[in-house]
């Protein structure tokens, strides 16, 4: 699983050892959580989360979520204008 815990981690100024000693779990375990070897459980993810103070989402690179938004956003736009049109030729 593809994630964005360094850059978090390294943002908030912590190493991998301190992160690991803020979730009581070994620095190898954490190494393998940040690479996406090992997938956190859902416990771990949310003390991840409060303690490089970002959301879940972000943790987890759900970059497709803001794409989907944009999308949708101009989609809206191009209706509103087809609606208009439509208002103008009626």
């Amino acid at each position: 699983m593809k994630n964005n815990f360094k850059l978090y981690r390294k943002k908030a100024k912590l190493t991998q050892k301190e992160m690991a000693d803020k979730l009581n779990v070994s620095r190898q375990s954490y190494i393998k959580y940040e690479s996406g070897e090992t997938e956190p459980s859902f416990e771990t993810l949310k003390q991840i989360s409060l303690i490089l103070n970002t959301s879940i989402d972000e943790l987890l690179n759900n970059s497709n979520i803001k794409n989907s938004t944009a999308r949708f956003d101009k989609l809206i736009e191009d209706i509103k204008a087809l609606v208009e049109n439509y208002k103008d030729q009626s």
